[in-house]
């Protein structure tokens, strides 16, 4: 299982004993459709361009700006409020390299697999 930074003041849930933080947020700005997460100081940092069809090549520089990265599980609240899709990022034998690719999370129990068995080395 992934390790961690637990922080007491984030939200968190618990997988085999263990409490686990939600990480940092990526959010879609419903106006632009770019994705974007928030620093600890509230600064909304575009990750996307062209109307959220393309990452950033610093993508994985900016994230570590985010609020919350490396205390948990990024997760990306994606689609209309109103009808959210949640998404953690996961890797496995399954997956090419070590590459982290979204995992659609339907449930609490989803959020917990994709935390037990979708972070291996590869």
């Amino acid at each position: 299982m992934q390790q961690y930074k637990y922080d007491l003041d984030r939200e968190s849930f618990h997988v085999d004993n263990t409490d686990i933080n939600i990480g940092a947020k990526i959010l879609r700005n419903t106006g632009n459709h770019e994705l974007y997460i928030e620093t600890k100081n509230g600064r909304k940092i575009n990750i996307t361009r062209n109307g959220g069809k393309e990452m950033k090549e610093n993508v994985h520089t900016l994230l570590k700006k985010a609020d919350g990265f490396g205390t948990g599980p990024t997760l990306l609240f994606d689609s209309l409020p109103s009808h959210p899709q949640v998404f953690a990022f996961a890797s496995s034998e399954t997956t090419s390299g070590s590459k982290y690719l979204p995992f659609r999370l339907n449930s609490l129990a989803d959020l917990k697999r994709a935390v037990k068995f979708g972070h291996s080395e590869n």
